[in-house]
C-alpha cells in the first residue's frame, strides 16, 4: 500500500481567532457595499427566475455589470485584507474572510426566499373574500414555489460561487502568494465543493452534473462494501459505523431526522450532511475531519487497473518491483467489487445512473430525474412510466417522444459488453468515494461557518469593537472603524444610608 496517494485532511484554522462578544462565536463585519451589491444581484436573480417560473410579472435578467460590481467588490476585501494579515503575521484572516462570505452568501439566499415567500403570502392575504380567482391564482404560486425552491437557490449559488472561483483562480490566488507566500490559506477544496452550492444532498436538482444519482439512497451500502472489501488495508477509524447494513437508504427517512433537528444558524446542508455521515461513518471520522487513502479516488485506479499502475510507477525516479501475484491481486479485488455489487443488487442502478446524465440532457430535465433512473434501472414498468409521465406538464416532448427515448437508453444499457460494465461499475466506485469525500469537507465546512457571527446591528458592532473583539473586513476605499477602546472596566457601588452598620453587624455576629 506503499504506492496509494494519502489524502491531506482539510485545514481550517480558526483556533487562534478570539472569541467575540457571546463568547462563542467569532465576531466578523463585511464590507457594506459587498452586503449591497451580493443583496441586489441575488434579489435580481431570484426574481427573474421566479418570473420565468409564473411566480411574478417578468423582469429582466441582472446585467453583467451587476456581477462585475459584485466581484469587484469582494476582490477589494480581498486586497484589503491580504496586506493586513501579512502585518500581523496571520493568514488566518484570509481564511476568515472567506468563510464569512460563504456563510453570507448561504443565509442572504435564504432570507431573499423567504422574502419572496412572504411577498407572496402577504399579497393573497390581500385578496381573500374580494376574487376568488385571484386567490386561487396565488395559491398554485404559492404550491409552485414550493417544489422550485431548492431549484431557484442552487441556481443563484452555483452563479455566484462560479463567479468567485474564477476571480480566485485567476488574479486573487496569485496576490496571495505574492505576499503571504501561500496561494490559498482556504484549502481551494473548500471554495470548489459542489455540495456548497446544492446544500440538500438528497435533492436531485443539478446534482446530475457531478454525482450520480443514487450515491444517497445506496450511500451506507456502497461505504460498508468499501470499508469490507479494505479492512485489512484501513484504520480503524475509517470503517463502517453500524448503520443500515445492506437495505437502502429512505430519502424521506434522512429528511425527517434533519427536519427534527432544526439548524440554528440558518444555513441549510450542515445538519443534512451529518445526517447522512451520522448514518455510515463512525463519529471520530467526520466530526474530527480525519482522511486516509481511501478518501483518494486515484487509488481504485492503482488497485484495480495494471495500465493505471504501470503509468505510476513509470513517473516515479526509485521504481520499485511489485510484489508477485499482484496483478493477481488487482484481478481478485475487481471481481470481488463487482460480485459485492451484485449481491445488492446495484449494478442495474449504477450502469443506469451514467446512463442518466446523456439522457436527461436530450429531454432538456422534462422528466425528473428519479423517474428517469427508476426506468432505466428495471424499478419501473413501461406501463408504469406511461402513468407517470401522463400527470407530468410538459410541451417540450409528447409522452410517446420521451417513452421512445427512454426504451432507447434502457437498451444501449443491455448492450454494454461485459469488460465495459465492469469499468463503468469501478467508475461508479470513483464517483462515491468523490461524493463521500466532498460531504465530509462540506460537513467540515459548516461547521466551519456555524462559528462565526456577521454582526449587522450597531449596537453590537460598536460593543464588539469597543472591546477588541471585532474582525473588520473593508475594502482598498475604506478605513477600519475607529476604536473606542474600553480602558478598564469599573464596578460601582450604590450604599443605602445603614447598610454599611448593618452589614458590619452581621458580619460580627
Amino acid at each position: 500500500m506503499e504506492l496509494l496517494h494519502p489524502c491531506e485532511p482539510l485545514q481550517i484554522q480558526l483556533q487562534n481567532l478570539h472569541k467575540g462578544i457571546d463568547n462563542a462565536h467569532i465576531d466578523i463585519t463585511l464590507c457594506p457595499l459587498f452586503m449591497l451589491k451580493a443583496t441586489q444581484l441575488v434579489r435580481g436573480i431570484l426574481q427573474h427566475d421566479a418570473a420565468l417560473n409564473g411566480l411574478n410579472r417578468r423582469v429582466p435578467k441582472p446585467k453583467k455589470a451587476d456581477m462585475d460590481a459584485f466581484l469587484k467588490a469582494y476582490a477589494d476585501m480581498m486586497e484589503a485584507t491580504i496586506p493586513r494579515a501579512h502585518q500581523a503575521s496571520s493568514p488566518d484572516q484570509i481564511q476568515l474572510l472567506q468563510l464569512g462570505v460563504i456563510r453570507f452568501i448561504l443565509v442572504l439566499i435564504n432570507d431573499e426566499l423567504n422574502r419572496l415567500r412572504d411577498g407572496m403570502q402577504r399579497n393573497r392575504g390581500g385578496v381573500v373574500g374580494r376574487s376568488d380567482r385571484r386567490a386561487l391564482e396565488l395559491h398554485e404560486r404559492m404550491v409552485t414555489l414550493a417544489k422550485v425552491k431548492t431549484t431557484l437557490r442552487n441556481t443563484v449559488l452555483r452563479q455566484l460561487f462560479t463567479q468567485i472561483i474564477k476571480l480566485e483562480i485567476r488574479t486573487l490566488r496569485v496576490a496571495r502568494k505574492s505576499v503571504l507566500g501561500v496561494s490559498w490559506p482556504l484549502p481551494k477544496a473548500v471554495m470548489c465543493n459542489p455540495l456548497l452550492q446544492q446544500p440538500l444532498p438528497w435533492e436531485d436538482g443539478q446534482r446530475v452534473e457531478h454525482y450520480p444519482p443514487l450515491f444517497v439512497e445506496h450511500f451506507d451500502q456502497l461505504n460498508r462494501l468499501l470499508t469490507e472489501v479494505f479492512s485489512a488495508y484501513l484504520p480503524r477509524w475509517a470503517l463502517a459505523c453500524d448503520g443500515e447494513g445492506d437495505r437502502p437508504c429512505c430519502k424521506e427517512r434522512l429528511k425527517n431526522r434533519a427536519r427534527l433537528r432544526k439548524p440554528q444558524s440558518g444555513i441549510d446542508g450542515s445538519l443534512e450532511a451529518e445526517t447522512l455521515l451520522r448514518s455510515s461513518l463512525q463519529p471520530e471520522e467526520y466530526l474530527q475531519g480525519r482522511f486516509c487513502w481511501l478518501d483518494m479516488p486515484e487509488n481504485i485506479d492503482l488497485l484495480t487497473s495494471q495500465a493505471a499502475l504501470q503509468k505510476t510507477l513509470s513517473n516515479q525516479q526509485n521504481r520499485k518491483q511489485l510484489p508477485a501475484g499482484w496483478q493477481s491481486f488487482q484481478r481478485y479485488l475487481r471481481k470481488r467489487i463487482c460480485q459485492q455489487l451484485k449481491r445488492l443488487g446495484l449494478v442495474p442502478q449504477i450502469l443506469a445512473a451514467y446512463e442518466v446524465r446523456n439522457i436527461i440532457r436530450e429531454l432538456e430535465q422534462a422528466v425528473p430525474m428519479a423517474l428517469v433512473q427508476q426506468y432505466l434501472s428495471g424499478e419501473v414498468s413501461r406501463k408504469e412510466l406511461s402513468r407517470r409521465l401522463s400527470g407530468l406538464q410538459t410541451d417540450a416532448l409528447s409522452i410517446t417522444a420521451i417513452t421512445k427515448r427512454l426504451e432507447l437508453a434502457r437498451d444501449r444499457i443491455k448492450q454494454i459488453p461485459r469488460n465495459e460494465q465492469e469499468q463503468l461499475l469501478l467508475d461508479g466506485i470513483k464517483d462515491f468515494l468523490v461524493f463521500r469525500r466532498d460531504l465530509k469537507n462540506a460537513f467540515l465546512t459548516y461547521q466551519a461557518i456555524d462559528q462565526l457571527s456577521i454582526l449587522s446591528k450597531p449596537e453590537d458592532i460598536e460593543l464588539s469593537n469597543a472591546n477588541s473583539k471585532l474582525y473588520h473586513f473593508v475594502t482598498t476605499h475604506e478605513h477600519e472603524p475607529v476604536k473606542q477602546q474600553v480602558g478598564q472596566h469599573v464596578i460601582i457601588k450604590a450604599d443605602v444610608r445603614g447598610s454599611t452598620h448593618i452589614t458590619s453587624g452581621l458580619v460580627a455576629k
